[in-house]
Formats: structure tokens, sequence, C-alpha cells
């Protein structure tokens, strides 16, 4: 499964476009509403000069209704590289957008039996706005082109003569690596949890503190996994994607310290089995050792503490204090 179908599938949910779009578009204003979300065809058509159609294919596309009037139309657009032609590819989506809503007036007005001729429609017919945000998860800094003027070369001595006539068409990147602080705490859905990871890529330690926050809820975790297993290849999340189908542990909301306890006991159960490997392999002691090492490991990777890593190996493989931190000292020299 490609990132960009991992992502949509999170991004899309409701809860999380509207998250995103008013704490990382609005600037934490609550303009909003999950209720008034109505998902639209990803594909938008606009018509070439020789009056064929063409179709641009959007990664989410929604519509906000107050009531039944419709208000803005928004887009996000998922990039894990920078793509230097953004804003003109961004340009294309949002024409496109709007010459769906002259169409769809046009439509109704033949329906109601009018005709605006040659000026399609009437000078009291209005669009209605479009936005599109860009999801950048690269680690690399958007420099440019964040617009139209990035990428163009005015004539040298020309260029406030021809910014008058030029129009410019700036785009809205969000950096998901770049998120301040502030900004992350200001999300409140499940996307929270796939920006703190990218802030945390460097320090897990930092990641498995932040995963044992009890009072944190995830409400579409299979999504939510598909993307940290995406992001992270830590076959421990596509693992617990397989338990919680298998099991068909199928719950309204998770707390996030009970996905912090599945993957710590996915990650004991992967020591134990390359331990139980190597035994079959080798011999029951070799086996074991590298049972308890592997076991060490993961828990390293997981930023946890020596006394806490120490404290689960004399438990789970009744060592003494004096084995299991002998088994410790080894694991980190390697």
């Amino acid at each position: 499964m490609s990132k960009d179908v991992t992502e949509k599938r999170l991004e899309e949910q409701p809860d999380v476009f509207a998250d995103i779009y008013n704490n990382l578009m609005l600037g934490g204003k609550e303009i909003m509403k999950v209720e008034e979300l109505v998902d639209l065809p990803a594909m938008a058509y606009t018509r070439k000069l020789d009056g064929s159609l063409r179709g641009g294919i959007r990664d989410i596309r929604k519509v906000s209704k107050d009531g039944k009037r419709y208000r803005l139309v928004c887009g996000l657009e998922n990039q894990t590289v920078i793509d230097n032609t953004m804003p003109v590819r961004i340009l294309g989506y949002d024409y496109a957008d709007y010459e769906d809503q002259i169409k769809r007036i046009e439509d109704r007005n033949e329906a109601e039996g009018k005709d605006a001729g040659a000026q399609r429609l009437y000078r009291h017919q209005k669009l209605i706005p479009v936005i599109t945000g860009v999801l950048y998860y690269g680690r690399q800094e958007w420099k440019t082109p964040k617009r139209l003027y990035d990428m163009l070369e005015f004539p040298e001595g020309m260029e406030e003569e021809l910014k008058e006539l030029v129009p410019d068409y700036p785009i809205h990147i969000i950096q998901v690596a770049k998120l301040t602080e502030e900004e992350r705490d200001r999300l409140k859905s499940d996307f929270r949890l796939v920006a703190e990871y990218v802030a945390c890529q460097n320090d897990k330690a930092r990641w498995d503190t932040f995963l044992r926050d009890d009072t944190y809820k995830i409400r579409h975790v299979e999504e939510l996994l598909d993307v940290l297993w995406e992001l992270s290849k830590d076959k421990r999340y596509f693992d617990l994607i397989e338990k919680i189908r298998k099991e068909k542990t199928k719950k309204e909301e998770w707390q996030m310290c009970e996905l912090a306890e599945y993957l710590e006991q996915l990650g004991i159960k992967k020591g134990r089995a390359e331990g139980r490997a190597e035994g079959r392999a080798e011999g029951r002691a070799e086996g074991r050792t590298e049972g308890i090492l592997a076991m060490i490991r993961d828990n390293l990777e997981m930023g946890q503490e020596k006394e806490t890593i120490i404290e689960k190996t004399v438990r789970f493989f009744s060592l003494t204090l004096e084995s299991a931190l002998e088994f410790y000292e080894i694991a980190i020299a390697e």
C-alpha cells in the first residue's frame, strides 16, 4: 500500500480533515465543522482549448455546507518529496473546481428554463471559495516554489510593471516535520500522533513518552497504524493491525497508552520468537541468548530507560539481576 493511499485513508476522516484545516490551515479557528463536511469526487474536470475534457485527480476533495448552502470547497494534497511545479498543479486543481461550479450553475439554469447566454452566469450568481492545502511529509525544507512568482523569470527591467499584469498564486504548504509544539498541541484528532511521530523520528524516548499519555484517545486505529507503518517500516505497527483484524478488536476509541502496551508486548514476543528460532537452529542455550538480546534491543529502540529494560529482562526470562545487567551491556555494545 502506497504512502499516498494510507495517508489519504486517515486524512479523509471528517474529524481528521476538519482538525488539519482548522488548526494547520486556519490558525486554530474552529471554522470547519465535522457535521458540515461532504465528500466530493476526487476527479475534477477542466475543458481544454480544443473543447475536450481533461480530468485531474485530487487526493482529497470535500465541501463545507451550512444547511443546504455550500460554503467552501476544500482540498488536501499529500507530498513526500518537493515538487517544483506545485503552484501550477494547485492552480490547475483550483481552476477545475471553479469550472465545475460554473457548469453546475449552468445546468441548474437550464433545468429552470434560464439562459445567461455568452455570460454563462447571471451577475448575482456567485462561486464559493476553493482552498487547497499541501501536506508535505519530507524532512528537507520546502523553500521554493511556494507561489507562482517563484516559478517565473520576468524580463530584466520589467519585473515591477509585469507584476501589475501577471497575477501571483501562492499555495499553502504544511511541512509536518517543521510543525511547532504549539501547532501540534492544537491538533485534537488522530493526526496529532502522525505529527508527533514525524517530529520525534530522531528521538525514540520522546515518542515512547508521548505514547504513554493515558488521556489521549484514538478513533481511527487501523488507519493511524497504517500511516505509522508506512512512515516507520516498524513491523510492530503492521502486526498490530493484523492482530486487531484477526481478533476483531473493534472499539469506538482507544487510549493511547493501550496502543503503547500492545506495541511493547509485540516487541517482547518478537524477541522471544527470534530466541526460539535460534534455539531450534543452533541449540537452546544460544537461542535463549539471542532472544534475550533481541528483547533488549527492541526496548532500546523504543527508548525505554535502562532500569525498565533490566526489570523486564529479569521478569520475562527469570534471570538474576547480575545476568540481566550482563546481557544489557552486551546489547548496547553491539
